[in-house]
């Protein structure tokens, strides 16, 4: 199997309610926001998705690799959103919702 789409869903009781956060930790508004759903989309193969899933709230891990890991951890703290812990070069924060998400540095 060769998927040509990844989304990452990340579940929420509240997707009004976690919309503002993810759009301060990505920097942006969603690309796609409807009552039940918000959409984040980074290329044309990558996602990241809000859905309303009461049952599955707080159960999401997301990795994310990034450039300039440094840069983007001063740009989080900047805005309020501190990693609970960075072991081994890798940030996790933990979203309103209670799902973790870890960052990492893109390796080449």
């Amino acid at each position: 199997m060769k998927p040509s789409r990844v989304n990452a869903v990340v579940s929420v009781v509240d997707v009004e309610a976690n919309v503002a956060w993810y759009t301060t930790f990505f920097g942006r508004p969603a690309d796609r926001h409807l009552p039940d759903l918000a959409e984040w989309r980074f290329t044309g193969d990558a996602a990241l998705q809000l859905v309303l899933d009461p049952y599955g709230a707080g159960s999401s891990i997301v990795a994310l690799a990034v450039d300039g890991m440094d840069g983007v951890l001063a740009d989080l703290e900047h805005h309020d959103i501190i990693p609970e812990t960075i072991i081994d070069g890798t940030a996790t924060i933990t979203d309103p919702a209670g799902n973790r998400i870890r960052i990492a540095a893109n390796h080449p």
